[in-house]
């Protein structure tokens, strides 16, 4: 006796691809990723009697790759004598040796995450420190695991991200600039944001407080007001 046995059939997977994108600073406030490189370079340069102080950092150790931040500073704070150069490699070595558990991504930056991987749009973390270290920080703190993409530019020039970065970056990603988000904490990377035609969300932290962030589509002024659900709603089509 022949049995015919039922095909079950299953509704075939389609994934959405969003014409949209999120872009955020590895290094920024919702990671952790300032506090942890001005708490590093505090531990360094007091080993050279140099007192790094937050105002300091914020005057000259922001927009900037580190080479050029740890000259700035060095600079800044009379460490005539003191190696710029060894006092770079000694900040990445840190880094390194500090990306487990240095880094924690803040609720608010994981939800938004979340909803843009749903809805289809990649999410890139940009760093201007070295790949291997970019790329073990996001790899350590759970970025990498949510899907987030790292680019990182460490030869970037004197501003950072300057506006050929924020349209590299897009380039990469087959994305129209108006049609990618910018989640900024600095003056600068607002900016250059605006500059490339970006869309920009502003969140400033104890570091950039009292900067301009003038042409932002808006300004949140805690990681609160910073809501997922607003951002996806803004993802329609310009």
């Amino acid at each position: 006796m022949v049995t015919k046995e039922r095909k079950k059939k299953t509704d075939p997977v389609i994934h959405v691809v969003s014409p949209y994108a999120l872009f955020f600073e590895l290094e920024g406030p919702l990671t952790g990723g300032r506090r942890l490189m001005f708490d590093t370079l505090q531990r360094l340069l007091k080993k050279e009697k140099l007192g790094l102080t937050e105002t300091a950092f914020a005057r000259h150790g922001l927009s900037q790759p580190p080479a050029l931040c740890v000259k700035n500073l060095i600079a800044s704070l009379d460490g005539e004598g003191v190696s710029e150069e060894k006092m770079t490699e000694a900040f990445f070595s840190a880094l390194r040796s500090a990306a487990a558990g240095a880094m924690k991504p803040a609720g608010t930056l994981v939800k938004l995450i979340e909803a843009t991987r749903a809805h289809g749009a990649p999410s890139v973390a940009l760093s201007c420190l070295p790949a291997e270290v970019a790329t073990l920080l996001a790899e350590k703190s759970g970025l990498t695991a949510r899907g987030v993409q790292v680019q990182a530019f460490h030869d970037a020039e004197k501003a950072f991200p300057s506006r050929d970065i924020w349209l590299e970056v897009c380039r990469s990603l087959t994305r129209s600039p108006r049609r990618c988000f910018a989640l900024i904490s600095t003056a600068v990377a607002c900016q250059t944001a605006l500059a490339a035609d970006l869309r920009v969300m502003a969140l400033p932290d104890d570091f950039t407080a009292c900067q301009d962030f003038g042409g932002a589509e808006w300004v949140c002024e805690t990681p609160v007001d910073l809501s997922a659900d607003d951002v996806i709603a803004r993802m329609v089509t310009v």
